[in-house]
């Protein structure tokens, strides 16, 4: 395959992974507002259908234990799979193979090329995103890096290395947003002002945890 398809291949892998990784934040902005909601609606349910919650959770309780647990485990896996203090040997693969991209970024941005400039609100906005590219390159978050390294127009040579860890990524994210979509208060979103849907779920969630 000629460096132009490599590139072309790598542009075309830049923007899904861009695309997934936007889906993901928009789902952990969603839930992280409307779990609260969720479990508001979920208290007046019980209310207005004479549930007794304390009585049901007493019930229940290990039941409802084990369904926390698995929630609280399957996140800190996802997590830890694209953010990982204890870097795997992939990672430490992808920040070889991103290392010549973000010497590119830092000839663009580094805090040391922009001193020389006349300090305007374009300056510190490259600062900022300079701060970002190295916090996302250190963290393998390689859906922040690639974006930042599209808005500079940075254009690696090593393109079809990189693939590889682009494609690895998409997966990873793919898997948390499938994940994320399976969340009882992501259901609870879609519902959006269908009361007749979210009762139905609700239902659905007092089932799964009396089985």
């Amino acid at each position: 395959m000629s460096w132009y398809l490599d590139y072309k291949k790598y542009k075309k892998l830049v923007k899904q992974l861009v695309y997934h990784r936007t889906e993901l934040e928009y789902q952990e902005i969603v839930l992280k507002e409307v779990h609260s909601e969720f479990n508001a609606y979920y208290v007046k349910y019980c209310a207005e259908n004479g549930i007794d919650l304390a009585k049901f959770n007493k019930e229940n309780s290990k039941n409802i234990e084990k369904e926390y647990k698995h929630l609280d485990k399957e996140q800190e896996v996802d997590e830890g799979v694209i953010v990982a203090n204890n870097k795997t040997k992939e990672e430490k693969e992808g920040m070889k193979e991103f290392a010549k991209v973000y010497k590119m970024i830092a000839k663009k941005i580094h805090p040391d090329v922009l001193a020389q400039r006349l300090q305007t609100e374009e300056t510190l906005e490259k600062e900022e995103m300079f701060k970002i590219a190295t916090r996302s390159y250190h963290d393998c978050d390689w859906g922040v890096f690639v974006e930042i390294a599209e808005d500079l127009k940075v254009q690696p040579s090593n393109s079809k290395k990189l693939c590889k860890h682009i494609k690895r990524e998409i997966e990873v994210i793919k898997k948390k947003v499938k994940y994320n979509s399976s969340m009882y208060s992501w259901k609870f979103h879609e519902c959006e002002d269908n009361k007749e849907c979210k009762d139905l779920l609700i239902k659905s969630f007092l089932k799964r945890l009396s089985k």
